[in-house]
């Protein structure tokens, strides 16, 4: 792997590692996203259920009026129940429908309705009579199977409650509160219910007084519950202003009312209140604060979306960015690092292989890749000085290589020349001297008084041994030494044929000018020396000819 696909893996490894991230952000941003829309649409299905539970009391009041007229019910009686059942209907259907939307089971629901719709046939048949005529327990009948649709509806509503708290945890304890509101509306609701039959008069048993006993102490309970919930969500100016009506209202004038029904009920009195449309408002009031919390759940519900809103769109701009950032980088590092290092690499190469004619880019940088820039280009330089000095240095030991060739051509012709030379020189020598030893048999041994005229017989006789003089002039020679000096000494050769001593072999004739000497003796020889170093200067001078 080259050094580039290692820079580009590292860069995309960090890259992907920042995209991964605001990945994950914007995965997560978008996740709390659905989250909190899906608890928004639960939220929407949760307030159906708690508003379909409450109008049950509304309905519950109206059938229970109607079934205490002594006659059959008018038209404007069953006018004024069936518009608070169309509520009621509206209530479910919306609920039902909304319950649909969000995902939630139907099941608790459509058992409410469908229970709903057996207890009305069986009061609308009641109200058809007179109340002589009707059965003595049709209102605790009505009552009764109120119950068990406010139950039923009770499961839908805490099964939307738990959807809700475990979609949007942040929005439990709103929704806690508004549940806990309408719980105690429906405890109230059943207990007034309970009181109102004692109220009017209808049979009441032990057990419901025991009931209307023990839904009063869970009145009391539910009331300290509400209002530590509401401290413990810091207490908000809707709730805090919700729970002071509900105070003022239901639990320090309602409140009175339907206890001193209740201790008549356990003394056996007659009720002290009676019983009528203000029980309902009564115990409406809770509803403020019922509806505070479901406000307060919706606006927690909305900054949760918002907010999950902004955290997407910046995570997606984090991601874009980062996605544009790596790319620039990537871009970046390929023009500026990369392109530049795999260039340089090439031109390495190439100088690796001996190529000086590379050029050399990037120098003029003022990072690590324009030192490696110079240094190559001052490698380069030093290659190209050591190539001339090299091709310097061959060109000098081929000239001092031809130079010797020369001069050994030239000490060989020499030599042949010299030795030709030698040899002509030796020939000629040998000549020579062969030539002398002819002549010098002719060269006499005199005494002249003249020193002129002794130089002049010198001079002759060794034209005479050089054979310049011819016969002739060789004749005239000894005429002229016989007549000037007396007869010839003989010659070494004619010694040498007579049998002289081996020291006298090949000796130099000399001539010996001494007049005083005694001429003629048989050892030895008088000649001058002048005569006898011409004779050798002209021996000399023809050799070097």
């Amino acid at each position: 792997m080259n050094l580039r696909a290692r820079v580009l893996i590292g860069n995309v490894a960090i890259g992907t590692l920042a995209v991964f991230v605001s990945g994950v952000m914007a995965w997560e941003s978008a996740q709390d996203l659905a989250d909190q829309n899906k608890a928004g649409i639960i939220l929407a299905a949760f307030h159906q259920e708690l508003k379909l539970n409450g109008n049950f009391g509304a309905e519950r009041g109206a059938w229970g009026q109607a079934l205490q007229a002594e006659n059959a019910a008018t038209p404007d009686d069953l006018a004024k129940v069936q518009k608070i059942t169309a509520e009621t209907d509206g209530y479910m259907q919306a609920a039902i429908e909304q319950s649909r939307i969000a995902g939630l089971s139907l099941t608790a629901l459509e058992a409410a309705q469908n229970a709903l719709k057996s207890l009305r046939a069986t009061s609308l048949t009641a109200l058809a009579k007179a109340k002589a005529e009707r059965p003595d327990n049709a209102l605790s009948a009505n009552v009764d199977s109120f119950v068990t649709v406010v139950n039923q509806v009770n499961q839908a509503t805490n099964q939307a409650y738990r959807a809700l708290g475990l979609a949007a945890p942040n929005l439990s304890s709103a929704a806690g509160l508004a549940l806990l509101a309408q719980e105690m509306r429906n405890v109230n609701g059943m207990r007034s219910s309970n009181l109102g039959i004692y109220a009017r008069n209808a049979p009441f048993s032990p057990e419901r007084l025991n009931s209307a006993t023990e839904q009063t102490g869970q009145v009391a309970l539910l009331w300290k519950m509400l209002q530590q919930e509401v401290k413990s969500q810091d207490e908000p100016p809707k709730l805090k202003e919700a729970i002071q009506h509900v105070r003022s209202t239901l639990m320090d004038e309602g409140e009175k009312r339907f206890q001193s029904v209740l201790q008549a009920a356990r003394a056996g009195q007659p009720s002290p209140e009676k019983w009528g449309t203000w029980t309902t408002q009564t115990l409406n009031n809770v509803f403020v604060l019922r509806d505070s919390a479901i406000e307060n759940a919706q606006d927690i519900n909305g900054l949760s979306r918002a907010d999950a809103k902004l955290r997407l769109t910046l995570s997606v701009g984090v991601l874009l960015t980062a996605l544009l950032l790596i790319g620039a980088v990537l871009r970046v590092m390929s023009r500026k690092v990369i392109r530049p290092l795999t260039d340089l690499t090439k031109l390495m190469t190439r100088l690796a292989e001996h190529d000086l004619a590379v050029e050399i880019t990037g120098a003029e940088r003022a990072d690590e890749i324009g030192s490696m820039a110079k240094a190559m280009q001052i490698l380069r330089d030093n290659s190209l000085r050591a190539d001339t000095l090299a091709e310097e240095q061959k060109r000098d030991r081929e000239t001092r290589e031809k130079r010797a060739k020369m001069l050994e051509e030239m000490a060989r012709g020499f030599d042949t020349e010299v030795s030709g030379v030698l040899d002509g020189v030796t020939e000629a020598l040998t000549a020579t001297r062969a030539h002398r030893r002819r002549h010098e048999r002719y060269i006499p041994a005199y005494h002249h008084p003249s020193r002129h005229g002794g130089r002049r017989l010198a001079r002759g006789f060794a034209q005479c041994a050089d054979g310049r003089l011819g016969r002739r002039g060789t004749v005239r020679l000894h005429r002229r030494n016989r007549s000037a000096s007396g007869p010839i000494q003989p010659s070494v050769a004619s010694r040498r044929r007579r049998g002289a001593s081996n020291q006298h072999i090949g000796a130099k004739p000399r001539l010996d000018l001494d007049p005083h000497r005694r001429r003629g003796q048989p050892d030895q020889q008088y000649r001058q020396p002048d005569q006898l170093a011409g004779v050798e200067r002209h021996h000399r001078g023809g050799a070097g000819r």
